[in-house]
């Protein structure tokens, strides 16, 4: 499962189902370390991008 689905599935469990308090805890916890990955990475990206660019210029 790539990031991105697992991010929505994430976000669709816990908008629409009943979790226990530890399920809930848990699906929480993996989708903050999801996307705080995901925007360690778009910001990675986008630093080389912006390097790049100047190093065109």
């Amino acid at each position: 499962m790539t990031t991105i689905d697992e991010i929505a599935e994430l976000r669709a469990e816990l908008h629409h189902t009943h979790l226990t308090a530890e399920e809930r805890r848990d699906a929480e916890t993996r989708l903050a370390d999801l996307l705080r990955d995901r925007d360690a990475t778009f910001s990675d990206d986008e630093l080389h991008d912006s390097a790049n660019r100047a190093a065109e210029e």
